[in-house]
């Protein structure tokens, strides 16, 4: 801290700047001065608090961005999956492919107009065989 002399004035009387002759004076029992700022410390502080806000905002954007994939996966059901319209479609047809022989029932056409239905398996063998016999 500085001394300062005030000197006593009456309202109106010009007053002359003080004069100090020290600005700057050692601290008691220490060789720094009271004015000085610690620069490496400072610098330190700064980097110490730039690192860290860096770090800050680079694992926030890691965070939202994983948060959102999440999000959206959570939330969209793939096309064509169980519980979906597609599926229940997709599940049907496979099954029809692959479901061992018998009759479609067809109730409106009545009995004389029922379609047999074979897997596709055995229906591309049987095309392959009957292309086979034409062809001779």
């Amino acid at each position: 801290m500085q001394e300062h002399q005030h000197v006593k004035t009456t309202p109106g009387e010009p007053v002359s700047p003080e004069i100090v002759p020290h600005a700057v004076h050692e601290e008691p029992g220490g060789h720094t001065q009271a004015e000085d700022i610690n620069i490496p410390l400072l610098l330190v502080s700064v980097a110490f608090f730039a690192v860290f806000l860096v770090v800050v905002i680079v694992g926030l954007q890691a965070w939202f961005y994983n948060f959102a994939e999440a999000e959206k996966v959570a939330k969209q059901v793939p096309q064509g999956g169980p519980g979906t319209i597609l599926g229940e479609q997709l599940a049907t047809y496979d099954h029809d492919l692959h479901a061992p022989a018998g009759w479609n029932d067809r109730p409106d056409y009545g009995e004389a107009n029922k379609v047999r239905r074979i897997p596709i398996d055995q229906a591309m063998t049987a095309t392959v065989a009957d292309y086979a016999n034409r062809q001779k």
